[in-house]
């Protein structure tokens, strides 16, 4: 077995997701774990899939469509509240106020801004070792991915079951910064 693991490039590229599919497809991939970049965005790829009889784990963002055969999702909920949380504890009543941008980089605000990520990722961790982020999620992703990876090769394994879903909430993570 071997895995291979590719980055869209953001939230924003959803074609380029969509043609990495195809390709690892054509390539004889044989189970797709998808962190979609969109949830509805996918629906006609995921019917595609399933028609080729290839097994999709939907993972950590969630897709709207049934066409998968298992889920291991994180909760965006709990993330933010962490997040939340971390902020409250640094910024007591009282103090001066925060104010809450999402998508900084993207809009380019960084003057005078300590960005807080829900999740960790080498980026992130690069962040917060140059202190250009102030605090991370630290959910438990290895754990998620290894639950991914799993449920992947067990369907593989015993043959599909479409019935098979799974769900897996980190409202055990923590709030790290460096």
């Amino acid at each position: 077995m071997s895995i291979q693991v590719l980055d869209a490039g953001g939230y924003t590229q959803l074609n380029n997701q969509i043609t990495q599919i195809e390709d690892c497809v054509a390539g004889g991939a044989q189970a797709v774990v998808l962190v979609a970049v969109s949830a509805d965005g996918m629906d006609n790829l995921l019917r595609s899939l399933r028609d080729k009889n290839i097994v999709v784990i939907d993972a950590t963002n969630g897709v709207s469509s049934d066409d998968v055969d298992a889920r291991v999702l994180t909760n965006p909920h709990d993330e933010a509240y962490r997040a939340g949380e971390w902020l409250a504890k640094k910024h007591p009543k009282g103090s001066p106020e925060v104010r809450v941008v999402p998508l900084l980089r993207a809009r380019r605000v960084n003057d005078d801004v300590e960005p807080v990520s829900v999740y960790m990722t080498p980026g992130v961790l690069q962040g917060l070792k140059s202190k250009s982020v102030a605090a991370a999620g630290v959910a438990p992703v290895v754990v998620t991915s290894r639950m991914q990876i799993d449920t992947a090769v067990r369907i593989l394994e015993q043959g599909k079951n479409r019935s098979s879903v799974y769900l897996f909430s980190n409202l055990f993570g923590e709030f790290a910064y460096l």
